[in-house]
């Protein structure tokens, strides 16, 4: 019964999440079609660097407001007022400053030139992240519908806007943070509705161990987030100006162009796993009450992994036709325009990074039903240890090919870390060898 509710409702936060991120794939191929590699690279290196104040500013307490409004003789409104409040107090406090400096922070990231971008950030960032709470909240009421309800609109309302500001308008990439801007303050109103908090006190005695909680998991989600996107942004800083690459010199913004367009083949992987990690979160948490459950934590674990593997072997084994296709004709160019397919090579390899990835993220369980996410933080710390290394090490020499190597490494030491060394706090019978095997017959198939 229990992995029956976890399905169904991993399956309605799934077609939310994939729907929207599914929207945003078609945004990327309007990118694609409209601007070159180099305007494209600067897109990602920009988008890439506000994901770390999105982690920090939130200060993991959407993950603390699951873990304390569910412990016994809790009141999980006291722990949601407190949540909002902290990350609200910091975030306008941080976007202050950030506005009155903002051309120093242009010229600190390199494009001096690019303030009004930079403050499109800025607000992107307030809003995403007051966002953050009210919405984990509709998670622990379990109530996915309206959380999916409101990210689609979300991103339906953008992806009107870019067609309007991209296709219509012929406008930079500025606009497209613009769109973001507009569609991010529409769904932090929507949020809000119903959503403010009942108390309006910030309780300290409350907060403490929130803070205490939430500051791990922010620290983990920050190095976690550095081994996502820190490729995005040293792919643009650490490839030499004009060195040649297959052949051709190519700026390091035409290379992470190239790099992140055949890198949205792989987020397929990603988008199964945020899915089930919103599903999965407050489903464990909620009945951290009834003990250990180690079939249960078994049967999911197999059954997501065989899903991520099927999605890898599909992608994989047909990425080169998705990217030549032309809609049957009524497109006047593939999906993936001849400038960028250099980069499909990486795919496999992607894909297979995401699939470890979101295996670390079912397997991760273990420390966070039992309070100890400082075994998140010292696993996601080795494997910036290793994205670092092999980035800057690889990068300046084999481009983006060092950069999706980086992620397989980091991805698959950190779960076999996790998966190890929580066999001993809470077994779990998992048919791994079975899983080994059909991971890989997959790898002889699209590698």
């Amino acid at each position: 019964m229990g992995v029956r509710k976890l399905a169904g409702q991993t399956l309605i936060y799934g077609f939310g999440t994939i729907a929207g991120r599914a929207l945003n794939l078609a945004l990327t191929f309007v990118y694609i079609a409209y601007f070159d590699p180099a305007e494209f690279g600067l897109f990602s290196y920009f988008y890439a660097l506000v994901s770390y104040p999105l982690i920090v500013l939130t200060l993991g307490m959407e993950t603390a407001f699951f873990r304390f409004a569910g412990l016994p003789g809790a009141d999980p409104e006291r722990a949601y007022s407190n949540s909002f409040w902290s990350v609200a107090y910091l975030t306008l406090a941080v976007a202050s400053l950030a506005w009155v400096f903002d051309a120093e922070l242009a010229a600190a990231v390199g494009y001096p030139d690019r303030v009004l971008l930079l403050r499109y950030l800025i607000g992107i960032t307030v809003f995403d992240v007051l966002a953050a709470v009210p919405l984990a909240r509709l998670r622990y009421r379990e109530r996915p519908l309206r959380f999916a309800l409101i990210n689609l609109s979300n991103v339906g309302f953008m992806l009107v806007l870019n067609l309007v500001f991209v296709v219509v308008l012929r406008q930079g990439i500025e606009s497209i943070f613009l769109a973001n801007l507009i569609a991010s303050g529409l769904r932090l109103a929507v949020a809000l509705v119903g959503g403010l908090p009942e108390h309006n006190r910030w309780h300290w005695p409350t907060v403490r161990p929130m803070l205490a909680f939430g500051g791990l998991v922010m620290v983990a989600g920050f190095a976690g987030q550095l081994n996502e996107m820190l490729d995005k942004n040293l792919v643009v800083v650490l490839w030499p100006e004009g060195k040649a690459f297959r052949g051709a010199p190519t700026s390091g913004e035409a290379l992470n162009g190239i790099y992140n367009a055949s890198y949205k083949f792989g987020m397929i992987i990603a988008l199964a796993t945020q899915a089930y990690r919103y599903a999965a979160e407050p489903f464990f948490f909620r009945r951290t009450g009834s003990g250990h459950d180690p079939v249960l934590l078994a049967k999911t674990f197999h059954y997501f992994a065989l899903a991520c593997l099927g999605t890898t072997l599909l992608v994989g084994a047909f990425c080169t036709e998705i990217a030549g296709f032309t809609g049957f004709g009524l497109l006047r160019q593939p999906l993936l325009r001849a400038a960028y397919q250099p980069g499909l090579a990486i795919v496999p390899i992607v894909l297979f990074a995401n699939t470890f990835l979101g295996l670390y993220i079912s397997a991760s369980i273990w420390f966070k039903l039992r309070g100890q996410v400082g075994w998140g933080l010292g696993f996601t710390l080795v494997g910036t240890a290793i994205t670092l290394a092999i980035n800057y090490l690889g990068i300046p020499r084999y481009g983006y090919y060092a950069a999706a190597w980086a992620h397989l490494a980091c991805y698959g030491i950190m779960f076999w870390l996790c998966y190890g060394v929580g066999q001993d706090p809470m077994p779990v019978p998992d048919r791994m060898g079975r899983l080994l095997l059909s991971g890989g017959g997959v790898a002889l198939v699209v590698v």
